[in-house]
C-alpha cells in the first residue's frame, strides 16, 4: 500500500510529504535549504580502525607495485603524510586499497 505520488513528490521543491508535515516545526534555513549529500570519515578511519588494513594492502609487496602501476616510496610516502595529518590523502589512498583488492581477485 503506498500512498499517491502528488502525495510524495512535488517536482519543483522535493519530499512534499516531509514539508507538509514539518515545515512548521523547521526554521526556513532549513526547509529551503537545497538538497546535499554527507561525506564518509574516510580520512579518520585510515589513520585509526583501517590504518593496519591499509597498510597491509597497500605495503611493498602489494600487486600495485609489483606490476609497476605505482612506486613503493610514493605509497610508503602517502600513507605517512596521511597518518601524520599532514595531508588528507584518504581519496588517494581508498582508490589505491580498491584497486589492489580489485587485482587480487581478478589476476
Amino acid at each position: 500500500h503506498s500512498l499517491p505520488l502528488n502525495w510524495l513528490i512535488d517536482l519543483r521543491k522535493g519530499k512534499k510529504i516531509l514539508r507538509d508535515t514539518f515545515g512548521a516545526l523547521l526554521p526556513a534555513e532549513v526547509l529551503n535549504s537545497p538538497k546535499r549529500g554527507f561525506g564518509l570519515p574516510m580520512g579518520g578511519w585510515l589513520r585509526g580502525p583501517l590504518q593496519k588494513q591499509m597498510k597491509n594492502m597497500l605495503s611493498h609487496d602489494c600487486l600495485l607495485v609489483k606490476f609497476g602501476f605505482i612506486d613503493n616510496l610514493y605509497l610508503v610516502r602517502t600513507q605517512a603524510e596521511h597518518i601524520a595529518e599532514m595531508t588528507d590523502h584518504s581519496q588517494r589512498l581508498w582508490a589505491l586499497m580498491v584497486l589492489e583488492k580489485f587485482l587480487q581477485k581478478n589476476t
